[in-house]
């Protein structure tokens, strides 16, 4: 038995299930970090919790590479703050289960507990900003793949790891980077941690790829079995942990990426004619602001702002910035925007036009810009968090038939919303939507050469 399992049975009552087992004890034979694709319902906080406890109590030999007076953090970082919280909440009931590792904590809030020799777990929310500095001796990502901000789409990974990383250095091979998730799409920093670590070419990387069952046999076959008849691509992604994009994936990943040019946001030029959209908010969502053109056969994004709590009055005052550089006197909005957002606008000389965007509007403007993205008749700029959202989005059917497009996963989907207001301004007038269309959509989903 390694020295985790071991220690999760003989201090913290915990029998681990044979694959758990076997992932520790080949992490530990000599691995400094580990990439753990495990399904859902397959055990990957009860790890988290494990491997943060047996860092934070057991390795006090790291002791001799910190400065005098310094703590040791044990990092866990989670998509959200509550949810990583929910580790501290966690660990704290299994502390005090223990007589001895109880006897450890000297104190618990909400974000951290503390221990007497100097160590401390510690739970983040997936942004750089609050991660940086200290030393850090474990690293633990959980739910890596869906690390997504508002800000920075699905880069937050990518931030998140240019800012971790640094904490680890003076541990040396010691320093412990843990990845556990199940994937989303075939992009960003878990899909590249994943790639190199499955590889085989980095030694101390240690790679696991393991399905729900195998990871949990406590999990009912029963029950497995009728998530996979209920929509199999999400049993593939959530229960098998493979990367897919099936056919609830709107758009593949692929046909985006190959969309996106070299450089962000172009500059105005003279000779074009720039049509911009908002998608406006000011609470949870971000406030977007897409501006295009079309050159020839090709629609052009030439960028997306976003902005959050700024402001209603300030964030008009920028929007109208943007648009007057690009020479748009008139902008579209949906019809679920706020009075006051086009009165706003119209107050900075700044035209809002309200179109209707309800179901069956929606779905042709989304069809109309996956038309082409997939012929490749749409550049979009290098914009990591664009290029998260377009993946992100999911086409599933209504209980009344219709075609639903939004973000996966209680994502956002404000900057997509904006690209697919530009293809549809910019298209021209388009049919009106017929039931058929839609019937044939369904029928053709499975096979994506269609699209």
């Amino acid at each position: 038995m390694s020295l985790i399992a071991a220690f999760a049975r003989e201090e913290l009552g915990l029998t681990l299930t044979p694959l758990q087992e076997r992932a520790v004890g080949e992490f530990e034979d000599g691995h400094q970090h580990a990439v753990l694709r495990v399904g859902r319902r397959g055990g990957k906080s009860l790890l988290a919790d494990v491997l943060a406890l047996y860092d934070a109590t057991v390795r006090d030999h790291l002791r001799d590479k910190m400065l005098a007076g310094e703590n040791r953090v044990t990092s866990i970082i989670c998509p959200r703050l509550d949810q990583a919280q929910a580790h501290i909440v966690n660990i704290a009931a299994r502390l005090h289960r223990s007589k001895r590792l109880g006897q450890m904590m000297t104190q618990q809030t909400a974000d951290e507990i503390t221990f007497i020799n100097g160590s401390s777990i510690r739970a983040f929310p997936c942004s750089a900003r609050g991660i940086r500095g200290g030393a850090w001796s474990s690293v633990i990502l959980d739910e890596f793949g869906h690390f997504l901000t508002s800000e920075e789409g699905n880069a937050a990974g990518d931030r998140v790891l240019e800012a971790a990383m640094p904490s680890l250095a003076q541990f040396g091979e010691d320093g412990w980077l843990i990845c556990i998730s199940t994937p989303l799409w075939k992009q960003g920093a878990f899909w590249t941690l994943c790639q190199r670590a499955e590889s085989g070419n980095f030694p101390y990387m240690y790679s696991l790829h393991a399905t729900t069952a195998e990871m949990n046999p406590n999990i009912s076959r029963e029950w497995l079995a009728q998530r996979q008849l209920e929509d199999p691509d999400l049993y593939r992604r959530e229960f098998e942990a493979e990367f897919v994009d099936g056919t609830s994936a709107f758009l593949n990943s692929t046909d985006v990426l190959a969309c996106q040019r070299q450089s962000g946001i172009l500059p105005p030029a003279d000779g074009h004619s720039y049509a911009g959209a908002i998608d406006p908010a000011f609470s949870r969502d971000a406030f977007a602001l897409g501006i295009a053109h079309r050159e020839r056969e090709v629609v052009i994004l030439d960028g997306v702002w976003t902005w959050r709590r700024e402001g209603f009055e300030g964030t008009l005052d920028q929007v109208v910035q943007v648009a007057n550089r690009y020479r748009v006197k008139s902008i579209r909005t949906d019809q679920f925007s706020a009075q006051a957002v086009i009165e706003g606008l119209g107050r900075r000389n700044l035209h809002c036009l309200a179109i209707p965007w309800d179901q069956d509007g929606k779905w042709q403007a989304y069809a109309r810009m996956k038309a082409l993205i997939n012929t490749r008749g749409l550049e979009l700029p290098l914009d990591e968090a664009l290029a998260g959202e377009l993946m992100q989005l999911e086409a599933r059917t209504t209980p009344a038939g219709a075609i639903r497009i939004a973000a996966a996963g209680g994502g956002h989907d404000d900057r997509a919303s904006v690209l697919a207001a530009l293809v549809d301004q910019l298209e021209g007038p388009r049919a009106t939507y017929e039931p058929e269309a839609a019937q044939t959509y369904r029928e053709e989903r499975a096979d994506p050469r269609v699209w």
